[in-house]
């Protein structure tokens, strides 16, 4: 292929990578990984580079790669001149020398010698001497802390490499720093983390949940905003608020995730008011906290009073030294917005998320000002219509009003990865075999897949994922 056309299609790929379906990504180690040279040469074998790409699942590829490394083992000592296949063959000898390591630990379990993992696993002694390099998630603290995978692309590898390793990265680092150094005893700032997309919002805000579920903080989280707003989702009108609306299956689920995300410290709470429901159904002070939760998850046309009485009882109990309280919510912007829910009296009008009970309710907790509650969000523009989408600043994602009505919050802003970080991207991917071309695992491979990123995680990972 010609220099000059490949640069062009290199460039098209660059700027539509993020916003275009991957289903033509197939091709791309056709056109770019298996490209010809200058003198019309071809970089892989005739047969590979002229086979068509066919299109299967991932889990399905792994199975063939340890199949193929697997039997070239066995044979490892008989006369391998019966191939007839002399693509198959180069590819089978290089995922032996390439997948050495894996018969030894099993299932590509990467090895304290690998430069891009440590073996520190504990958040609490992360520092930037670890940056750049991915941590593994125990299976105990993935059932604790990450019960409700919020990115499909975190799940779809977790399951894949068949274990969680998130990246520590700078932006994560510096909360946990600031929040390591900070009194508690008075209003702790707001932190807001922003970022294109793609560029590990998420994974900054699990790496600093993890953090705080070592420390035994209750965690208040909110998976995805946009699940609340948006979509298929029954609305009636709130039975305590006059002009709210409730969203009562959203409230129960919630309410499910969060007994289940802080078992260990609700068990022994107790309620520290009277609440009535009903004239005959009263939630008595001194009861514990599960009766409440329980009543909650049984009566669902209450369950968003339900997750407001919880969090006043949060606040209370925070107050009282208790325990830390993390909110983390995923997608704040989401909480000043038009919605998709008709109003449950008059069909043909939407509803304000404000005028949202549990969004009221969040909202109050995140103005409470009330000591040991620090709240870590993110504004994604995937919020926002396609039409608004120009930046991805606070500012502009959350509107004058919003933003001054939240403030004081420190902004932490998530780039693209470095030239490390990349690195130790593309060298687990490799580790993993979720690169399995090639000619994507050489260093002008990777150089390809940099450039047509612009280094991007999630555009990484799709690619990777691809080819």
């Amino acid at each position: 292929m010609n220099t000059s056309v490949k640069v062009v299609m290199a460039s098209m790929l660059s700027r539509r990578l993020l916003t275009r379906p991957f289903h033509r990504v197939n091709k791309i180690p056709k056109l770019f990984f298996g490209a010809s040279s200058g003198d019309g040469s071809s970089d892989l074998p005739t047969d590979t580079a002229n086979r068509p790409v066919k299109r299967i699942s991932f889990s399905e590829s792994l199975r063939k790669v340890r199949d193929s490394a697997s039997s070239v083992t066995d044979s490892s000592s008989s006369d391998s001149s019966d191939s007839s296949d002399s693509s198959d063959e180069e590819f089978s000898t290089q995922s032996q020398m390439e997948l050495g390591d894996l018969s030894k630990s099993g299932r590509g379990r990467v090895t304290s010698q690998d430069p891009y993992m440590t073996t520190e696993s504990d958040p609490i002694s992360h520092t930037l001497d670890h940056e750049g390099q991915y941590y593994t998630v125990s299976t105990e603290d993935q059932k604790l802390y990450f019960p409700n995978f919020i990115n499909p692309i975190i799940k779809e590898q977790a399951n894949a490499f068949g274990e969680l390793s998130l990246m520590i990265r700078k932006p994560a680092l510096e909360i946990i720093d600031i929040l390591k150094n900070s009194s508690y005893n008075c209003p702790l700032p707001k932190f807001i983390i922003y970022g294109q997309r793609g560029a590990g919002k998420t994974c900054t805000l699990s790496h600093v949940m993890h953090y705080c579920g070592k420390q035994n903080h209750m965690l208040l989280h909110i998976p995805w905003v946009n699940d609340w707003i948006k979509y298929h989702t029954s609305s009636t009108p709130s039975l305590s608020r006059a002009g709210f609306t409730n969203i009562p299956e959203q409230a129960n689920s919630w309410i499910s995730y969060f007994a289940a995300l802080n078992a260990p410290l609700i068990k022994d709470l107790k309620v520290t008011k009277n609440i009535e429901w009903t004239k005959k159904e009263v939630t008595e002070a001194g009861s514990p906290l599960k009766s409440l939760i329980d009543f909650g998850l049984l009566r669902q046309k209450y369950a968003d009073d339900v997750v407001g009485a919880l969090l006043d009882e949060v606040i209370t109990h925070a107050s009282n030294n208790k325990f830390k309280v993390l909110v983390a919510i995923d997608g704040l912007n989401g909480f000043f917005r038009p919605t998709t829910i008709r109003e449950p009296l008059e069909k043909q009008l939407f509803v304000h998320a404000e005028k949202l009970c549990l969004v009221d309710s969040f909202k109050r907790l995140l103005n409470s000002g009330n000591k040991n509650i620090m709240a870590v969000c993110t504004v994604s523009e995937e919020i926002s219509p396609r039409d608004e989408r120009e930046k991805y600043t606070p500012f502009y994602l959350l509107g004058k009003e919003a933003f001054q009505e939240l403030e004081p919050f420190i902004p932490i802003h998530v780039e693209n990865y470095t030239a490390k970080e990349v690195n130790s991207c593309l060298d687990l991917y490799e580790h993993k075999q979720w690169i399995q071309n090639p000619a994507a695992r050489t260093d002008a491979g990777h150089q390809q897949i940099k450039f047509l990123t612009n280094n991007n995680p999630f555009a990484i990972s799709k690619l990777c994922g691809a080819i």
